[in-house]
């Protein structure tokens, strides 16, 4: 059994407070840590600082690509390793996947955010 609790415990904190209740968690024997914070960059950056991965969740579309994009930048610049993550994509029919998959993947292909 991974969850010693029957909920997950939910923090809310402002992103100066990340470091500090990041240690809390993990003196209170956390191991696991999801950060979820609003989009804006000062935001996405303190959030980032105390993650390892930075998980980058993106819909496959034009705009949600240029701001994985910048993310990712981000994400290198502080020296994080990351794992984008196609969202809300439509499932497979078949054996291929939905063209909107396949951009998606090209895309981080060509940003080099793939292994």
């Amino acid at each position: 059994m991974l969850r010693q609790a029957e909920t997950s415990v939910l923090v809310k904190c402002e992103a100066h407070q990340l470091a500090e209740t990041v240690e809390a968690a993990r003196s209170d024997g956390v191991r696991w840590l999801m950060i979820d914070p609003p989009y804006n960059t000062a935001d996405i950056a303190a959030a980032m600082r105390v993650a390892d991965p930075a998980v980058i969740p993106f819909r496959s579309a034009l705009f949600d690509i240029a701001a994985v994009a910048a993310t990712l930048e981000m994400a290198w610049a502080l020296g994080k390793p990351v794992l984008p993550v196609i969202n809300s994509a439509p499932p497979r029919r078949g054996v291929q996947p939905s063209h909107v998959v396949t951009e998606g993947r090209e895309a981080l292909f060509g940003m080099n955010a793939t292994p």
